[in-house]
């Protein structure tokens, strides 16, 4: 038996919505990408400036005391703040309910008040004028920007799947801006040949996705909240999660399923019953022009996920068709598909949206208020006889303003101590803060004070009780002071015939640790042609910096032990428990100082002890204030400044004697500078008497 292999279709097959156009040969226009591309970064590009007009928001809120927090029912709270007038517009003002009546009333007066009152309704109602003009609370201007740039997303899904029907109905038609060829003022003509006119044809296309869009994307969104909606206080703010208003509780599950109600249920349920079916369809049609607290009650957090899903799923559906099937579209075909998106696009804000909310909030709210003004509905029925002209008055003084006055004290009262609790949790929050600043400056100045003591003086005064080196005769013993990087070693002079105990006249040595960790100091027995080690002792340096450096540290009596001193590597290794099973050798009375280079006087005028790099940048750093400061040359400053950091006590090396000599010769006189001399040009200025010319010079 034979078995038929039938190929897939191919995608020139099916319906004209999810198939590719005629005549494309597989080849891909690459404007559409570019399209896709300027569309999602306008849409990036509004999210960016809806955050951080969001953000500037917020912190005027906070500058202004207006919303101390970020939760949700405060943004409710200031919402109700911002649209009183139109949430309470049923109750109206109160010289209203008592001077007009409603046979003065008439529909055009309705009408104009209504007219009044669209500038606002327009700026809160629009989205994209709401965007730049209104800031609200419950509908931020990130989530305004995501619509819109999702609303261009669906006018480009509308705009492709129309040129992709038109491309299948007509492949040969063609594509007008305004109205098509043939005498007649007709936008759209079918058949091989037909014409189709792209901006009447947007218009009405914009006029039919505007509607859907409004009420299944743009009502949903302004209701979602990924966010809690209670209010972010804890600990001492939690009695402000109390309810402050009586409310009657939702329903059982007994009661729901035995359909029972309660009294006020009941007694509802029997006015509602005697009125006639007239009059339920018009307080039905009148229900629908009110403002109430529906309308600014957020979904629950999973309902809000869904909601954000869903608008998702709308954009990546433009993604996918726009590159599964828009794609290959020619060049021509695409200039008019772009056209078709803005005009969707902008017909629908400029257009469509500011006459549908013309014709809602002016028109049909005014049409519905004068019906049911004669059935008993509205701020103006109780003034329609004046046999209620009392009643009117007791009602508003014996309830409504007896309510407005209990609400506004307990709404004082809750903002005022959500922002003493904000109060509180800010100046804790400055407390801490100032003294973890305090600490650090404190820190950084104990840092900074270690840092620049970077000279350390050792006194050795005596050496006691030292273990006996020598087996016949006595001990010459002598301290020798060393650094752990082993740069210098001072020794102090031989105590001969001292033995065991022994005073040290010039144990006094200045010693540089800049970059030094620990301090050697070690006794040694000195014989003719040899030197016997009696014992040691390690001072850490970054140990005893921890300690109080502006006084002298007196070690008196401190051990010495017997060990090798290149075992020790300081930083790595603990002396005491280094030496902890060592064997004392004896003591020493040592005292430790530490000096500040450019303070302490023992120090700043003689640099013998300092290192030669460590020296040598302090000449240069001399150099560099002298040439801030103003001075000669920069060989001057430089020979000013190595003659200042060189010790007197040494003697001088080659180059320092001809920087000497050149010092000298810029400070000798030039013989045009003495008295009654004649310069002359050919012949060389001598040099001053008793001076050495420098190298080079001619005599």
């Amino acid at each position: 038996m034979a078995t038929i292999v039938t190929a897939p279709p191919s995608l020139e097959e099916g319906s004209f919505v999810f198939t590719r156009v005629p005549d494309s040969n597989d080849q891909v226009n690459n404007y559409v990408y570019y399209i896709v591309i300027s569309l999602y970064v306008f849409w990036a590009t509004l999210g960016l400036i809806g955050y951080n007009m969001d953000i500037a928001e917020q912190r005027r809120r906070r500058d202004r005391a207006l919303i101390p927090e970020e939760s949700v029912p405060c943004h409710i709270a200031e919402q109700y703040y911002t649209e009183s007038k139109h949430i309470y517009h049923n109750l109206g003002k109160a010289d209203e309910l008592t001077s007009r009546r409603t046979a003065k009333l008439s529909f055009w007066k309705m009408a104009g008040e209504r007219a009044s009152e669209f500038p606002h309704i327009f700026t809160r109602r629009h989205l994209l004028t709401s965007f730049f003009a209104m800031s609200m609370p419950t509908f931020p201007h990130l989530k305004r920007a995501f619509l819109l740039g999702l609303l261009l997303q669906a006018c480009a899904l509308a705009a492709a799947v129309m040129i992709n029907i038109w491309e299948h109905e007509s492949p040969k038609g063609t594509y007008e801006p305004v109205v098509c060829s043939g005498g007649l003022p007709a936008f759209y003509s079918a058949g091989e040949g037909g014409c189709i006119a792209v901006i009447p044809f947007g218009l009405l296309a914009c006029t039919l996705l505007y509607l859907p869009f409004r009420a299944f994307v743009v009502h949903p969104a302004r209701r979602s909240s990924l966010s809690p909606q209670r209010h972010l206080v804890k600990g001492k703010g939690a009695h402000l999660e109390t309810r402050k208003f009586a409310a009657i509780p939702d329903p059982t599950m007994r009661e729901a399923l035995l359909c029972m109600r309660n009294e006020r249920e009941r007694n509802k349920h029997q006015v509602f019953a005697k009125r006639s079916y007239p009059h339920r369809f018009v307080h039905f049609l009148w229900r629908t022009t009110r403002t109430g607290f529906m309308d600014v009650r957020f979904y629950s957090i999973a309902l809000s996920f869904a909601v954000l899903l869903a608008q998702l799923t709308i954009a990546g559906c433009s993604l996918a068709y726009m590159l599964t099937f828009t794609v290959y579209l020619s060049d021509d075909v695409v200039f008019y598909w772009l056209m078709l998106i803005l005009v969707i696009y902008f017909g629908g804000m400029l257009i469509v949206e500011p006459l549908c909310l013309i014709v809602v909030d002016v028109w049909y709210h005014t049409i519905v208020d004068r019906i049911a003004l004669g059935f008993g509905f509205g701020k103006y029925s109780l003034t329609a006889d004046l046999r209620y002209r009392q009643v009117v008055r007791e009602v508003k003084s014996l309830f409504l303003d007896e309510i407005h006055t209990v609400g506004a004290i307990r709404i004082q009262r809750w903002w005022k101590a959500v922002l003493g609790t904000h109060m509180a949790i800010y100046e804790q929050t400055q407390s801490a803060s100032k003294i973890q600043s305090i600490y650090h400056g404190k820190m950084q100045q104990r840092k900074y004070q270690e840092d620049r003591k970077w000279a350390l003086k050792i006194d050795v005064t005596a050496a006691n009780d030292l273990s006996t080196v020598e087996l016949e005769g006595l001990m010459n013993p002598f301290i020798r002071v060393t650094t752990d990087d082993g740069d210098r070693t001072f020794e102090t002079e031989v105590a001969y015939g001292e033995d065991t105990s022994a005073n040290f006249k010039d144990g006094s040595f200045i010693l540089d640790i800049k970059e030094a960790k620990a301090v050697f100091v070690s006794v040694w027995s000195k014989e003719f042609q040899r030197e016997d080690f009696i014992g040691a002792v390690v001072f850490e340096i970054p140990k005893l910096k921890k300690k109080r450096i502006d006084a002298p540290l007196k070690k008196k009596g401190t051990p010495i032990v017997d060990f090798d001193v290149t075992d020790f590597v300081s930083g790595h290794m603990d002396w005491d428990d280094f030496t902890k099973h060592a064997r004392v050798c004896g003591s020493i009375d040592v005292t430790l100082t530490f000096l500040d280079p450019l303070k302490d006087p023992e120090v700043m005028h003689d640099n013998s002890w300092m290192n030669p790099k460590h020296r040598m940048k302090l000449a240069m750093n001399r150099v560099k204030a002298l040439s801030q400061i103003g001075g000669k040359g920069d060989g001057v400053n430089l020979a000013k400044a190595l003659q200042a950091t060189q010790p007197e006590s040494r003697a001088k090396t080659p180059l320092e004697k001809v920087v000497g000599q050149a010092l000298d010769a810029e400070r000798a006189p030039s013989p045009a500078d003495l008295p009654g001399a004649v310069p002359d040009e050919d012949e060389a200025p001598a040099p001053a008497a008793g001076k050495t010319p420098p190298r080079g010079a001619t005599p």
